[in-house]
């Protein structure tokens, strides 16, 4: 069993099962292995984000502006929070793997092996967030920035403070059945033949693997039931671990009430990954009888099949949310003030040192039950667009499949690998000397759904209009030798010396070989993003050398010291640039917009994008709440495009340091290890824009104590790992994982030969 202190709605101590079975029938000529675990675990995670920083945002258009400038960067880059809030989220998990081999072996020479393994990892989350977000610079009241150039405290006019209830569910699902033949042909010839079939599955699992609604106070001073505004909101990142928000309301109001909250926007995520694969290898071995170095010959050939495909649905923007008067679609009693005063007490700026220590929560299934009773064909609903399929109008769901990507990799390979023992001045040397070709096809068939225009809905939400639903299709094609040599020599009695080169390949990631042009999320202001597929990237090639030396002193004891060096080539860079996509205009910037700003600051009134949204609606005598798209008065929309390409060669080299030590025959033991790691891929902090880092590098240790004796086996262990890039923002900027450390212990008993527990 597992005890999970973090957990605050399940069980504390969740179970945790496995065993294993294994035993030989009718003189070993059968053979079978059982094998089985269940895993269960609930556990709360908490959180404080910034989901974005956004760089060199125009502040200059905001009215009554007071800024302190403390920036000392040359280039006079800046960095602007797109939002601030706080998070939680209850998780279950569930874990089962199993396993069955089968074998039989008729005589010496011929063995048959069938072996099929299963895992399923299911997972379900009931999560809240909440906070404000920020308008990109365009409301400003005042804001300081520090000498590095990031806004440490940001105060804008109007917006929401919202809550996001979100839910989702996901499977995970592998399945493998293997076969097996090793045939010792002849006392110098072995054939042996492998045949897999594998999948796997990674799917939302209910309503989807991310559904959400969010709440908040609906900002309509002019409904016959009025709701309040915020006058405004901040967030201060210059003191404590976790960042302060606050807010004033107008009128004078001290908090929000029930009667201010409505639905501001829902959105339900369903997606799919599937791989499957067919490998099929025949191999054999050829040795030497003589008495020469030459000790054996090895060579085969394989192909391997693999088809992915990923389908993605979302749908979003109920008929019954969209500020305004949506409040008046939901009883208040629906509606329950939470103290979040005990969320992120562990840090300071977390739990009673936050401004804002409360948040308003709504039960998930209520709330979607309302807005599905109002469709889009409602008189009074269709506050904003509503851009379900009509045969799921207004309902809360994914709904049909969006985007289809699939992808087949076919891969045959040959190899050879000559091995050769002898000795040399008196040292035993073993050495290998091998060549494999592989060559690759690709072919893409996948769906777009090109976007013909955007929708401003409301606020700060907006949409796209796609068009219909094409299929794109692509082609690829790579080829590579890849040698390799490896030399071990023992220069010493108990010291092994060892050497290695080799060529090996890593395919790029098959998401980055779509054929497709994608329209991701939202297009908010400052959050306009096209990804771009390459069928035919090349694979990462990576030339590598190897060096240790080994002294093993005892029984179940030694030292190792070695030493690598990587460089590796056709690295994949996700580059980003700005460009129009046809003909897709930009209302937030347009003639229109640009009238109702000057119309509003006329009439002395705050420009938020909500009432730049109504002014603009109210000048063109369309009812107050329709969406706003983009006219042939305004500009091209701007859209960050962004493309995967082989672009860049990095080099890596350090250190691997490793000990164990056993005290004589007690079962006790010592292991440690360390790994350092250099190179040119590193991410430099202070840059702006596209540049090439390896995500995941950093240096690592680990230090066990073990036991192992008379069928009892445990094992105590520290795992450290120093900070790491974990990669890019939407704005090229990199984001670092901090330093860790995490114990770690397992215990299991051997009950007899067959049964471990």
């Amino acid at each position: 069993a597992v005890h999970d202190t973090s957990n605050e709605t399940g069980k504390d101590v969740t179970p945790e099962y496995s065993g294993i079975y294994s035993n030989t029938f009718n003189d070993d000529k059968f053979g079978i292995l059982i094998s089985g675990s269940v895993q269960e675990r609930d556990n709360r995670e908490q959180s404080m984000a910034v989901d974005n920083w956004i760089p060199n945002v125009d502040i200059s258009t905001s009215p009554n502006l007071s800024v302190t400038d403390n920036n000392q960067r040359a280039d006079g880059t800046t960095w602007y929070p797109q939002n601030a809030g706080y998070a939680f989220s209850d998780n279950t998990r569930k874990r089962t793997n199993g396993q069955l081999v089968l074998q039989y072996a008729p005589s010496e020479k011929l063995t048959a092996t069938l072996d099929y393994t299963y895992s399923k990892l299911e997972f379900e989350k009931d999560g809240r967030s909440f906070g404000v977000w920020f308008n990109n610079g365009g409301n400003v009241n005042s804001a300081n920035i520090n000498e590095n150039g990031t806004y440490t405290q940001v105060s804008e006019f109007g917006g929401d403070y919202s809550t996001n209830l979100n839910r989702g569910a996901t499977t995970n699902e592998n399945k493998s059945l293997g076969l097996n033949l090793d045939w010792q042909v002849t006392d110098n010839f072995n054939i042996e033949f492998d045949a897999h079939n594998s999948s796997a599955e990674s799917a939302g699992a209910g309503i989807g693997h991310d559904a959400f609604m969010i709440i908040g106070n609906t900002s309509c001073g002019s409904c016959a039931n009025p709701t309040v505004n915020i006058d405004e909101k901040m967030a201060d990142f210059s003191q404590g671990e976790i960042p302060l928000i606050g807010m004033t309301l107008t009128n004078g109001q001290a908090e929000l009430m029930p009667s201010d909250m409505g639905s501001l926007f829902a959105g339900v995520n369903k997606d799919s990954n599937t791989n499957d694969i067919d490998q099929y290898q025949l191999k054999s071995t050829w040795y030497n009888e003589n008495s020469s170095a030459l000790s054996s010959i090895n060579f085969g050939v394989s192909h391997t099949k693999i088809d992915f495909r990923t389908t993605q649905t979302y749908s979003e923007q109920p008929a019954a949310g969209w500020w305004l008067n949506s409040a008046d679609w939901y009883d208040d009693s629906l509606f329950t003030r939470v103290d979040s005063s005990g969320l992120l007490d562990g840090f300071s700026g977390g739990g009673n040192d936050k401004l804002l220590n409360y948040y308003y929560d709504a039960d998930f299934d209520e709330i979607v039950a309302i807005a599905e009773s109002i469709d889009c064909d409602h008189p009074d609903g269709g506050i904003g667009a509503c851009s379900w399929p009509a045969e799921l109008n207004g309902k809360v769901q994914a709904g049909p499949i969006d985007n289809d990507q699939r992808v087949s990799e076919k891969t045959l390979s040959f190899y050879t690998q000559a091995n050769f023992e002898t000795e040399f001045n008196n040292m035993y040397v073993t050495m290998a000397v091998g060549l494999r070709y592989e060559k690759t096809d690709v072919s893409s068939d996948s769906s777009e759904q090109p976007a013909n225009s955007m929708v401003w809905i409301n606020g700060n939400e907006w949409s796209y209009d796609f068009g219909d639903t094409i299929f794109s299709e692509g082609t690829g094609s790579t080829s590579e030798f890849l040698p390799n040599l490896d030399i071990n020599v023992e220069v010493a009695q108990d010291v092994m010396a060892r050497f290695s080169y080799s060529r090996t390949l890593a395919r790029p990631p098959v998401g980055s070989l779509r054929s497709t042009t994608s329209f991701l999320g939202n297009p908010k202001v400052g959050q306009r993003k096209v990804a771009v597929g390459n069928p035919n990237l090349k694979p990462f090639v990576s030339d590598n050398i190897d060096l240790s030396l080994e002294y093993y002193y005892g029984e179940g004891s030694y030292m190792s010291a070695g030493y690598y060096r990587k460089q590796v080539e056709n690295f994949i860079v996700n580059v980003t640039t700005q460009e129009t996509m046809g003909d897709i205009r930009d209302p937030f910037v347009g003639e229109r917009a640009e009238q109702a700003r000057e119309d509003l600051a006329a009439e002395g009134v705050t420009p938020s994008d909500q009432a730049i949204h109504d002014k603009i609606n109210e000048n063109q005598g369309t009812a107050q709440g329709t969406g706003i798209t983009g006219a042939a008065t305004d500009p091209l929309t701007i859209f960050d495009v962004a493309r995967d390409t082989n672009v860049e060669t990095g080099n890596l080299w350090g250190w691997e340091l490793a000990a164990q030590h056993m005290f004589g025959d007690t079962g006790f033991g010592v292991v440690a290890n360390a790994t350092f790691v250099f190179g040119d891929v590193e991410a430099d902090r202070d840059a702006v824009g596209f540049q090439f880092a390896l995500p995941g590098l950093s240096d690592s240790a680990n230090l066990s104590a073990i036991y192992d004796l008379n069928g009892l086996s445990a094992r105590l262990s520290y795992n450290w790992r120093d900070e790491f890039l974990n990669g890019f923002d939407q704005h090229s900027s990199p984001i670092f994982t901090e330093s860790y450390g995490q114990w770690d212990i397992n215990v299991n008993y051997a009950v007899n030969e067959q049964l471990t527990v």
